[in-house]
């Protein structure tokens, strides 16, 4: 089977940074992409989810405040401990309104916050409401008893149970965002390093393609010439390497194979001359200019 010759050099060169570059921009165009959902993710733990898990322990610990400052007033009489109630539940839309707009309509979270405020305000018109009513009327013993009955115990642990599940349901979406990112961000640094490690295989691919490609046939090619212009005309110049350097071969080869024929014209040529001089019936010298013989034949010398 005939050897397939390789590529040309300039289609080599062009051929290799094509394939460099793809590599490249795709390398970068996968560290681009993860740079954008790392920055997606960072902003929605930033924006959102973050701000959520603090507003919701400021609203469970501000639910407790409220609870805690009404029975505080229901059981002594206290008008610090309505006034504290009143200030907590004041604050308590502030509070509401921003954790609405921290959780936006997420489909997860949105629905617990709902619940949650539904639950406490079945609290507050049903059982807060009452024991209000009954305190302010002088009747403290219903407002007590109000305070200390079983619907009042199963409708807290219910708005408990409800704030507790916002909050698990915050954290564990943190959680998931962190996890993402950091996944994001170790996929990034692999693309990093996956961009290093082509790099230095493109690197040592190339040298190693060069050296094959290009300088061992130039060695090669180098070696024939000397050979050649040692005096060893016999010896053939090779086209090896890429076409570039394979027709300088073929024309180095031209020209040695011009050579050996005009050297063997030329030995031909003075062959004949001299069987013209060694047989002529003439006596033939030749001299230089102060007398040296340069040329002489066997009848000269006879």
């Amino acid at each position: 089977m005939p050897r397939r010759s390789p590529p040309g050099l300039r289609r080599g060169m062009r051929l290799a940074g094509t394939v460099s570059i793809l590599v490249v921009l795709a390398t970068l165009a996968t560290a681009l992409a993860v740079a954008l959902s790392s920055a997606r993710i960072s902003r929605e733990l930033n924006d959102r989810l973050v701000p959520s898990a603090r507003m919701s322990v400021i609203l469970a610990d501000d639910y407790a405040t409220e609870r805690a400052e009404l029975r505080d007033y229901v059981f002594t009489r206290d008008p610090a401990a309505l006034a504290g109630y009143r200030q907590v539940s004041g604050r308590l839309g502030l509070v509401t309104r921003r954790l609405r707009a921290t959780v936006g309509t997420d489909r997860s979270l949105r629905p617990l916050l709902e619940s949650v405020l539904a639950a406490h305000e079945s609290w507050a018109s049903r059982l807060a409401a009452a024991m209000l009513a009954a305190a302010f009327e002088g009747d403290w013993r219903a407002a007590q008893a109000v305070a200390g009955g079983d619907l009042y115990r199963v409708t807290a642990r219910s708005l408990n149970s409800k704030v507790l599940d916002l909050q698990g349901a915050v954290t564990s979406a943190t959680d998931d965002s962190v996890n993402r990112l950091r996944i994001l961000q170790n996929a990034l640094l692999g693309s990093l390093a996956a961009l290093a490690v082509l790099a230095l295989a493109l690197m040592v691919l190339g040298r190693l393609r060069v050296r094959r490609w290009l300088l061992d046939p130039f060695a090669t090619l180098r070696s024939a010439t000397a050979l050649v212009a040692s005096g060893s005309h016999g010896a053939p110049v090779p086209a090896p390497g890429p076409p570039e350097l394979a027709s300088l071969g073929r024309s180095v080869e031209a020209m040695r194979v011009a050579l050996v024929d005009a050297m063997a014209a030329r030995a031909a040529a003075e062959h004949r001359f001299r069987d013209l001089l060694e047989t002529s019936p003439d006596a033939i010298v030749q001299v230089d200019v102060v007398g040296t013989v340069e040329l002489i034949n066997a009848r000269a010398e006879a």
